[in-house]
């Protein structure tokens, strides 16, 4: 994995810059933190430390189909594709279920999953969810904008008992689009 080994005078002050030319955003990491986005990759990422893998990683998926008309559209496809990878539990009927659990969920019909938020300046939701995979009990903060049919996923994922939402809150305070 390669740094981005030029240093960012526009870097906010205890903050890195984490992303590369290919992409058209600003990602900006604490200073300590252990940058892993490869020089050209359209995944932008780092962690906290050699040690503790509690993690950061940006993406972007352009819509130029405009199969999803909004982020809620979007997650919706994403949960449902997601909720495969983590590991499956067996109850005693012999029934299984995903590991996965949304904590910010709707709790009717008339609201969404997810916090209403902004990245970047684009308006944006925000999902929190646990899982487990591998055995292993893991939180995840995701952050979803959409600006002119891209969608700009922020994920955040650490062990459940280590997660730092502030964080990657600040983070996220931090991006910018170019």
């Amino acid at each position: 994995m390669a740094a981005c080994a030029e240093s960012d005078p526009d870097a906010p002050n205890g903050y890195k810059r984490a992303s590369n030319d290919t992409v058209d955003y600003y990602l900006y990491v604490p200073e300590s933190w252990v940058i892993d986005t490869v020089e050209g990759s359209q995944l932008t990422s780092a962690r906290v430390s050699e040690i503790d893998s509690s993690n950061i990683s940006m993406m972007a998926f352009t819509d130029s189909d405009m199969e999803y008309a909004t982020i809620e559209d979007y997650w919706e496809y994403y949960k449902a594709s997601v909720q495969n990878v983590f590991d499956v539990t067996v109850n005693e009927y012999g029934e299984s279920s995903t590991s996965f659990e949304l904590i910010n969920a709707a709790t009717s019909e008339e609201e969404q999953d997810g916090d209403t938020y902004v990245m970047g300046g684009a308006a944006a939701r925000k999902y929190v969810y646990t899982a487990t995979l591998g055995g292993v009990e893991l939180k995840y903060m995701q952050m979803i904008a959409l600006r002119e049919h891209t969608f700009y996923i922020l994920t955040y994922t650490a062990h459940a008992s280590s997660y730092d939402e502030s964080t990657a809150l600040g983070v996220v305070d931090n991006i910018s689009f170019k």
